[in-house]
């Protein structure tokens, strides 16, 4: 089994729990079009949050890739919401990693 992990300078979870939506999105380059492809709510991923230091936090994601996924271009996006720390209103924000390969 492969596994891909990515690491983003991200924001406490508990800004948003995100209830209705999703912290990761692993998307697939389809006819010049990112499309969803996976979610938190996926088996095959995984969403880790950790403190450094005070104000910062690091999200790592993993995707466990199966055997039987189509080849193809693909990403993981981080989505989360930080707070300001002036006047505690919260942002929604995102990341991207760089598109690989899954052959």
């Amino acid at each position: 089994m492969t596994i891909v992990t990515v690491t983003f300078r991200g924001a406490h979870p508990k800004n948003n729990l995100r209830t209705e939506d999703t912290f990761l999105k692993v998307q697939r380059l389809d006819q010049g079009q990112w499309k969803d492809y996976l979610t938190d709510a996926d088996f095959e991923t995984s969403y880790g949050w950790q403190r450094e230091g005070i104000t910062y936090s690091k999200v790592t994601i993993s995707w466990r890739i199966k055997e039987k996924t189509p080849q193809g271009t693909y990403r993981i996006m981080h989505l989360g919401d930080w707070k300001n720390g002036w006047d505690y209103a919260i942002t929604p924000y995102a990341g991207v990693s760089h598109s690989f390969k899954v052959e």
